[in-house]
């Protein structure tokens, strides 16, 4: 029966499968958050992205006031249409 050496038993290899695979998944799981993020804040945090919805939210609010006849004085229906976009503060 050969003599097997500690570093080289079974349960060492499979040490070392196990940190490596640990070691692979963490970069693998930075390098991922860091281009999502990125994605994500170039695609959310540019200046047309919010132009864009704001200006999609002031036609409907146009749209919403034009169609209700509403003033400035209608506080309550500006207040109950600003709740529904669920989005939008004023």
């Amino acid at each position: 029966m050969p003599v097997v050496r500690k570093r080289d038993s079974i349960y060492v290899q499979l040490f070392r499968i196990l940190v490596f695979a640990g070691v692979v998944s963490g970069l693998f799981f930075l390098i991922t958050n860091w281009a999502g993020d990125m994605l994500l804040n170039r695609f959310y945090a540019s200046p047309g992205y919010e132009e864009k919805k704001n200006g999609e939210y002031i036609g409907k609010l146009q749209e919403y006031v034009a169609r209700n006849q509403l003033s400035t004085a209608d506080t309550k229906e500006l207040t109950d249409w600003v709740r529904r976009q669920r989005v939008v503060s004023l």
